[in-house]
């Protein structure tokens, strides 16, 4: 079966579809090129030539049986202007083991409409108890100005789990690594770290890209849950948690580009000592965060701020609960900057805190919030 040359991406409420150049594609399984499942071998030499081959082809899919494959030293590999899967049998049925210190697969591409999709699939960090490097990263070229940019450079995950062998031992020091994608999409990705403070990895990490989606993903364990920087477009982030994190959901937009954000039945539980923040955007031109459950783990007694907001203007935050009265050094929400035109209504506040609006902020409404006793919003 040939995969989809094509992702359909839910933003902002609308369908969008992206096509990387048809091409012949080449459907292969990686045991034909060598690797073999449970057998304690290096099998990153085959999912090489297997990858290599396929990209040769035009692209194609690259399917992976259960069981698991050892890689003891990472792998480049150059899509150019092909769309890629690598497809597993299932979470936790197909895992891939990364037994060095650099990671699985670095994609550094020198085409500019490349896809790449990754589905079902386990990446497991064990590198006898140290750092197994990036489990996946991708440099894409420049692609600026991206709103006039028609070449595609997708990421599209689903249903994988980056994990560790052994937790405070094992880990991988960045999860997902990426750069330059235009409307990366990901749904049902768990990314469980290190778990012990200070959690030294990052979970989701995106620069300078074009949107993106999140559904139904978990980072947990980590130091930087989901972080995108310089980044343009449509973000969203739905029904996503980041749990037993230092920060949980940052978005930073480029100054001057067209930046709206959206939060929406999330959750954000920060729990080590050195934690700052649960929510950071800064320079969007529309914030929505909505039914958002923030807690503060009990770990936590330095300054911490459960939304910053930095110069962001449409700012909506509604139905949201602040809740665990352990941190006394907390700010539930934070506006800072050029930030205007702010809407804070429907939200519970039941924690110790104060919310912060600074002189620079302007046009700011709040009402119907329920706060506890002697709370003053």
């Amino acid at each position: 079966m040939k995969h989809s040359r094509f992702i359909g991406l839910l933003i902002g409420g609308g369908l969008g579809m992206l096509a990387v150049s048809p091409a012949s594609a080449l459907d292969v399984s990686v045991t034909a090129y060598g690797a073999t499942a449970n057998d304690g071998a290096n099998d990153a030499n085959a999912f090489s030539t297997a990858l290599t081959a396929i990209v040769a082809g035009g692209g194609g899919t690259l399917y992976v049986p259960a069981g698991t494959f050892n890689f003891t030293s990472r792998k480049t590999v150059d899509l150019k202007n092909t769309g890629v899967a690598i497809a597993g049998a299932g979470k936790g049925v197909t895992q891939l083991s990364c037994e060095n210190s650099t990671g699985l697969w670095w994609f550094n591409n020198s085409g500019s409409s490349n896809e790449l999709i990754l589905r079902d699939l386990t990446f497991v960090a064990s590198n006898n108890g140290g750092s197994a490097g990036t489990a996946v990263q991708i440099n894409n070229p420049t692609n600026t100005p991206y709103i006039s940019n028609s070449d595609v450079c997708s990421l599209n995950v689903e249903h994988v789990d980056f994990q560790v062998t052994t937790a405070g031992a094992d880990r991988f020091a960045h999860f997902l690594y990426a750069s330059y994608l235009q409307l990366p999409r990901f749904v049902d990705v768990f990314v469980n770290g290190w778990g012990y403070s200070p959690p030294p990895e990052d979970g989701f990490r995106v620069n300078f890209g074009n949107g993106a989606y999140f559904e139904n993903c978990y980072s947990k364990n980590v130091g930087l849950a989901f972080t995108l920087n310089n980044y343009h477009g449509d973000v969203t982030f739905s029904r996503c948690l980041a749990v037993g994190v230092t920060n949980g959901f940052q978005v930073v937009a480029n100054q001057g580009e067209s930046c709206t954000v959206n939060i929406l039945d999330c959750h954000s539980n920060p729990a080590f000592d050195d934690v700052s923040l649960g929510v950071k955007i800064r320079f969007a031109g529309g914030v929505a965060i909505r039914n958002h459950a923030s807690y503060c783990g009990g770990a936590v007694t330095n300054v911490y701020n459960d939304f910053y907001l930095d110069s962001c203007t449409n700012v909506v935050i509604t139905g949201s609960v602040f809740h665990q009265p352990y941190c006394a050094n907390r700010t539930l929400i934070r506006l800072t900057g050029n930030s205007r035109n702010a809407l804070i209504q429907h939200n519970i506040f039941n924690a110790r805190g104060t919310n912060v609006f600074d002189a620079t902020v302007s046009g700011v409404t709040t009402n119907q919030n329920d706060t506890p006793p002697g709370f003053i919003l």
